[in-house]
């Protein structure tokens, strides 16, 4: 069942936390996602999982809310990686080559054990 329109969930996975989006992030709901990523990182949440599994589309604006959030989890030792990405979002994340500069993972499961390499025993 999709979630409505702007509807978003988290959950801590390990030392990541995965944000649930939408099937659409377009300018209507990238502030609500910029402002629910950024109070993750001023809560020290800077190892973030975005789960695409029923997002659709992303517009320029989520795009940019995704990059602010991805610089500010880095310069705190970070990251912001992608989980579970349709077709739809790969073509978009090609064509800008965000897919170059961030971590783009099949599953949600592989997008966490990303972090889960980087703890310490």
């Amino acid at each position: 069942m999709d979630r409505p329109r702007g509807a978003f969930s988290s959950v801590q996975e390990g030392s990541a936390l995965v944000v649930s989006l939408p099937v659409r992030v377009d300018v209507s709901v990238a502030r609500e996602m910029l402002d629910v990523l950024e109070r993750a990182v001023a809560d020290s949440q800077t190892n973030i999982v975005l789960d695409l599994r029923d997002t659709q589309s992303l517009d320029s604006t989520a795009l940019g809310a995704i990059v602010t959030v991805l610089k500010k989890c880095r310069a705190e030792a970070g990251d912001l990686v992608l989980a579970c990405v349709g077709e739809g979002v790969k073509r978009v994340l090609a064509i800008t080559r965000l897919d170059r500069v961030m971590g783009v993972y099949e599953t949600r499961q592989k997008a966490v054990g990303r972090f889960l390499e980087n703890e310490q025993p």
